[in-house]
């Protein structure tokens, strides 16, 4: 008797983890994606109903990368190009604008952001960590969805990788450290 209840408690408690799982994989992206439109779609409306005889569009070409896709660039100082000084609604400034360096436990990480129509537009990885096979196995597939969620939320607020949290630390801070610039 106390056997069946003692597997019967297992199986809840995994039960209950997949379904965790789950929902952080699937169900939580996809909230956060929606909060995350409906603020842009806030935000682009009230900047209508304020500058009637500005039209403004929406680029909404995907970025995607992949191991071939990511360069490791041997430049490790911090630059800021940018190519125009108009702030736009949300803040940042048109330009393209390249993190410090950030230091995780396996490799350095580096990032460089785009920013067009006051929107991110292009994030690049300059530098990641890729000396040891799991990083570079981890990276190759965590990289391109960080960049997507980054892209998508337009803001260094994205869902963290199960297995890749060291990635996430310096691709989140890297990030930030590049909109920031973005925002001076």
């Amino acid at each position: 008797m106390k056997k069946i209840v003692a597997q019967s408690l297992f199986a809840s408690v995994v039960g209950l983890s997949i379904a965790g799982d789950i929902y952080y994989t699937l169900v939580k992206p996809n909230i956060d994606n929606t909060e995350a439109s409906l603020e842009t779609n806030t935000a682009s409306a009230a900047t209508s109903t304020t500058s009637s005889s500005t039209t403004e569009t929406e680029d909404t070409t995907e970025t995607s990368a992949t191991a071939t896709d990511i360069s490791n660039a041997e430049t490790t100082d911090a630059t800021t190009t940018e190519s125009s000084s108009e702030t736009t609604s949300s803040g940042y400034t048109d330009g393209t604008y390249t993190s410090e360096t950030v230091a995780t436990p396996h490799g350095q990480m580096q990032l460089q952001v785009t920013i067009s129509g006051g929107q991110i537009s292009d994030i690049t990885t300059l530098i990641y960590p890729d000396g040891e096979h799991e990083s570079e196995s981890i990276n190759s597939q965590a990289l391109p969805t960080y960049i997507d969620e980054a892209l998508a939320a337009q803001s260094a607020d994205i869902q963290q990788i199960s297995g890749a949290t060291e990635t996430y630390d310096g691709f989140t801070e890297s990030l930030q450290d590049a909109l920031n610039q973005a925002l001076a």
